[in-house]
């Protein structure tokens, strides 16, 4: 048992060499968050330096493999709230050049069939015409 701790040592170790940079960033952002306590700011910076470090798949039963804490710490802590709008904002004005923009990726979402959100049918202006599919409201420019 030592030596599978001491081998996911060394390798998480090569992992995170050169993410001192990025350590240091997070835990400069998470000190002005007021609202989180000591034992929550060490599991955040852990979490999110594993996050970028580990290939692939990333669930519970790795990062209590490839981290610091055991499988049902992280599924405990990831139960409780965290307020990543106002980290993510930290994070973007405190590295970001001034110029912003805002992407929404709604690829998850069904697009075909009857489980399309937002397809019904709609009565045009002609009393007798009913057509199938999506209709934009209130469109102003």
């Amino acid at each position: 048992m030592s030596i599978l701790v001491g081998f996911t040592t060394i390798l998480l170790s090569m992992i995170t060499k050169g993410y001192e940079i990025y350590n240091q960033l997070i835990i400069s952002i998470i000190e002005n968050m007021k609202s989180i306590n000591e034992c929550r700011k060490a599991f955040l910076t852990e979490t999110f330096v594993l996050f970028l470090c580990i290939k692939g798949r990333i669930n519970f039963l790795q990062l209590g493999r490839y981290g610091k804490f055991k499988e049902q710490r992280y599924r405990q802590q990831f139960e409780k709230k965290f307020d990543f709008l106002s980290f993510n904002k930290a994070l973007t004005l405190s590295n970001g050049s001034g110029h912003y923009a805002i992407a929404f990726d709604p690829s998850y979402i069904n697009k075909a069939g009857k489980k399309t959100p937002g397809l019904g049918w709609y009565w045009l202006d002609v009393p007798v015409n009913q057509n199938g599919g999506w209709k934009l409201v209130d469109w102003q420019q």
